[in-house]
């Protein structure tokens, strides 16, 4: 039998049926344009007509950019809601009984831990950089959540004043790249250039890479991983920012650390589905 697992990222939400290998059998997507409301509608219809026509699992999974609430049991993603929190149960109109929520930062970790680049590693974080920016940290094989679901929420560290979500993530590069040529790009475009030898892009993406060492040193610091696995549009183009940011990696974590292995996520966007749908199993057989 199929399940049907949701992933509602900063900017898409795909909407996936994962079979009883891990497997995912059919993939959707849906955007989210500015309108809640409408956003809202479609994704009810979608739950609404999958879960009509398909053999599928009563028991949804739910993973979210930003966090679960887990006392308060609402969702907090702003990226899409800015403040508002909002339920889940209510945005989907599946009963609570029949719906499992996490967030993005513990289903990506549970991918990548189970099927993924961390396959048998029981200390390393999972980074994720797109829209924004979120850490999965796994210790002694256990994901930490948090008292309330708030674990890796990091991007309101700040360094010299400013968020790290806007010096490393999409947003913030191409903000970064309008102030130094005046053209608005998209991220990827300016890695793009970068690549083809552009030196303004150049210039961005190295003042990225060294605001991004600077939160893996703080983070290896604080939690000693022995692999860090990167995700999302920004960490996924590691290669252009790995020298800069190992420079500072290495300057900046205590000689007593062993530097973590860095890896690229072998899922990709599949990470969340699959870990989300490897945390319902595993809750459903306790």
């Amino acid at each position: 039998m199929k399940r049907l697992v949701l992933d509602i990222g900063g900017t898409n939400t795909r909407i996936c049926l994962v079979d009883e290998n891990q497997s995912i059998v059919f993939k959707d997507r849906v955007s989210f344009t500015g309108d809640a409301e409408a956003f809202s509608k479609r994704l009810k219809e979608n739950c609404f007509r999958i879960l009509r026509s398909e053999d599928t699992d009563d028991f949804v999974g739910l993973s979210v950019a930003g966090a679960y609430l887990n006392r308060e049991r609402r969702l907090w993603i702003p990226n899409l809601f800015g403040g508002t929190l909002v339920s889940p149960f209510d945005l989907l109109a599946i009963d609570n009984d029949s719906l499992f929520v996490t967030n993005d930062r513990i289903s990506g970790s549970m991918g990548e831990m189970f099927v993924g680049a961390a396959k048998g590693c029981r200390d390393f974080l999972y980074i994720s950089i797109g829209t924004g920016v979120g850490i999965g940290i796994v210790s002694d094989g256990h994901v930490v959540n948090g008292s309330n679901g708030f674990a890796g929420s990091v991007g309101w560290i700040r360094f010299n004043e400013e968020r790290i979500e806007d010096l490393v993530g999409g947003i913030g590069v191409s903000s970064s790249y309008e102030e130094l040529t005046g053209m608005r790009l998209s991220a990827a475009e300016i890695f793009d250039l970068a690549e083809s030898g552009s030196s303004e892009a150049a210039e961005v993406i190295a003042v990225t890479a060294y605001y991004l060492g600077k939160l893996i040193a703080c983070f290896t610091n604080s939690t000693n991983p022995e692999v860090i696995v990167l995700s999302g549009s920004i960490g996924s183009r590691w290669k252009l920012l790995e020298d800069r940011a190992m420079e500072v990696i290495y300057k900046e974590t205590s000689p007593m650390i062993t530097i973590p292995e860095m890896r690229l996520s072998s899922l990709g966007e599949d990470a969340q589905i699959l870990g989300t749908s490897i945390l319902m199993h595993h809750e459903i057989s306790i």
